[in-house]
């Protein structure tokens, strides 16, 4: 087949043509690969950390629907630890607490970074049910929460100093209700027990401190 020098002309034109559209197709599809893989990168490497203070939560939240039997024997009020619930105005649960005086006028006693552990974990109050909270560090009628949090306060090299420890009170009447539920050792179950204290409306039978 001949081809007169136009046409030749022509069609070496259009292969020109062809090959710059293939060699720009073939950069855009290169450059999309690597867009994409970097999205996939970001995206992948993203985790989900789990605090101890969370994980200490779910296991708190947990409590707050098991039940126990009430035990026969009415309950005692002896010298040890005894089994504390109470209810607060606000959200205090993460918050360390501390004694102040009688008036409230200063604090009167307060834990050391060590002191804040029950059991070997940290003592964040144990919710119930209905809103209520078992006690795990010694809280009373006089006591009151810093605006620490139990997890930063336990890595504390030393507490800071009593005016400054008290400026950092959230509330000083924190409390809207306080049971005293006598010794806590009596219980094989406290949350469990206690739960079914309060889902039966007995708490009328044990020492209402506030």
């Amino acid at each position: 087949m001949r081809f007169t020098i136009p046409v030749l002309i022509l069609i070496i034109a259009m292969m020109g043509c062809k090959t710059k559209q293939h060699t720009s197709t073939t950069t855009d599809m290169n450059k999309v690969p690597v867009g994409t893989s970097t999205t996939t990168t970001t995206t992948t490497t993203k985790t989900t950390k789990t605090t101890k203070t969370e994980k200490a939560e779910k296991d708190a939240n947990d409590m707050s629907t098991e039940t126990a039997p009430i035990p026969a024997q009415p309950a005692t009020y002896g010298a040890t630890a005894h089994a504390v619930i109470y209810k607060t105005k606000k959200d205090y649960w993460e918050y360390v607490p501390v004694t102040l005086t009688d008036d409230g006028s200063a604090i009167a006693s307060y834990p050391a970074p060590g002191d804040v552990y029950y059991h070997g974990k940290i003592a964040l109050p144990t919710k119930l049910a209905d809103g209520y909270l078992l006690d795990n560090r010694g809280v009373t009628p006089h006591s009151a929460f810093v605006r620490i949090k139990y997890e930063d306060y336990a890595q504390l090299k030393e507490v800071p100093s009593l005016t400054e420890l008290y400026k950092l009170v959230i509330d000083k009447t924190p409390f809207t209700e306080m049971y005293d539920l006598g010794e806590r050792n009596v219980y094989e179950n406290a949350p469990g027990t206690i739960n079914t204290v309060i889902k039966e409306n007995k708490l009328g039978k044990y020492k209402k401190l506030l």
